[in-house]
């Protein structure tokens, strides 16, 4: 089905401040009383815009607290009082669909826009936002949904230019894709971008390209590491700290399973994509396609023709974590990887050697 078949746009939104708190949602009404809670506190003269609400899927939130959601107003200037926190939200791009009608309906709206991203293999950040056009019925009629594209085709383009020049990237990138290109499109696209890159470039600057056009990990568990880390350095060795980081983050459920330091490195293993579906797997081809994070492979791991490279993509995002912890590059490899067979994806993150 095309996006406008569908009733999907795609918008380029800019950099915005807002006005916002970050909570507990357990119902509908529970956003409708923190949108009403943010009018009562922010002056009228201030707002400049309608309610908004960011999901947060990498969440410390204890789950009997409900999902964590950013909800706020874009506002003219800064404005901060208690609980009320002021802002910039980054420019994004999006794939969106306006819902009309009560609340109660707003699922099957949302299946129409993710299934169709689903089945044409567009990637997503770890969050959404929904947009209030009726603030004054943030519970039904005009709600805005927005699924947050990671552009992994252009990030590639603009890494694979910094770390080998214009002239070669321009020389081996491919054509850029349609907005509306299938997911066998994408997966091409994808295939013959590493091929060409490895040509271009050892194993070093091939793990730079990669591992920079990962998911983008959200930066507020990433200064907790950070914290963590900069706390106890201050009376600790560097692998004593890092071990502090490692029970910091053994006790925060936004981390999945906590990595395991194993002398001068960390092995870290990733939770499945569809736990449930791992669980129930009968094979083991079920087994790799439930544990798979990637919307463009997931269903083509048996594809001999995509590099092993592709899976540094991943690394990336441990990559972002400990360099953010640490404030120096950190180099991640691949151990296991249901592209190449097994069951789980399996990282080793090297601790720089200064530290040790």
């Amino acid at each position: 089905m095309k996006m406008q078949e569908a009733g999907i746009t795609y918008k380029k939104i800019e950099e915005i401040l807002v006005a916002s708190i970050r909570t507990g949602i357990k119902s509908p009404d529970d956003i409708v009383n923190a949108i009403h809670r943010l009018e009562s506190k922010i002056p009228k003269e201030k707002i400049n815009g309608v309610a908004f609400s960011r999901t947060i899927w990498i969440s410390s939130l204890p789950q009997d607290q409900g999902i964590e959601m950013e909800i706020g107003f874009p506002v003219t200037s800064e404005f901060s009082e208690g609980e009320i926190k002021s802002r910039l939200v980054p420019a994004r791009e999006v794939l969106s669909i306006t819902h009309t009608g009560t609340i109660e309906q707003k699922n099957k709206t949302s299946k129409i826009l993710w299934d169709y991203v689903r089945e044409t293999g567009f990637i997503s950040d770890e969050f959404y936002f929904e947009i209030y056009h009726d603030s004054n019925n943030p519970s039904g009629e005009r709600i805005e949904i927005q699924f947050v594209i990671h552009n992994w085709q252009e990030l590639f383009h603009r890494h694979t230019e910094r770390v080998l020049g214009t002239e070669i990237a321009e020389t081996i990138i491919p054509e850029p894709l349609e907005l509306e290109a299938t997911l066998d499109s994408r997966l091409d696209w994808a295939k013959k971008a590493i091929v060409k890159v490895n040509c271009h470039a050892n194993d070093d600057a091939t793990y730079d390209i990669l591992s920079s056009s990962a998911h983008v990990f959200p930066s507020e568990p990433i200064d907790k590491m950070r914290i963590t880390y900069e706390t106890a350095r201050k009376t600790m060795p560097p692998l004593v700290a890092i071990d502090q980081v490692l029970t910091m983050m053994s006790h925060d459920r936004a981390w999945g399973d906590t990595p395991i330091r194993d002398g001068n490195i960390l092995i870290t293993t990733k939770n499945p994509a569809n736990k449930e579906a791992y669980e129930k797997a009968t094979t083991k081809a079920e087994k790799r396609r439930a544990a798979c994070f990637c919307p463009i492979i997931r269903n083509h791991l048996d594809d001999d023709n995509i590099p092993n490279e592709y899976c540094l993509c991943s690394a990336g995002w441990f990559r972002r974590q400990w360099e953010g912890a640490l404030a120096q590059p950190v180099k991640v490899d691949v151990l296991k990887s249901v592209l190449q067979g097994d069951d789980v994806c399996q990282f080793v993150i090297h601790i720089p050697e200064n530290l040790i």
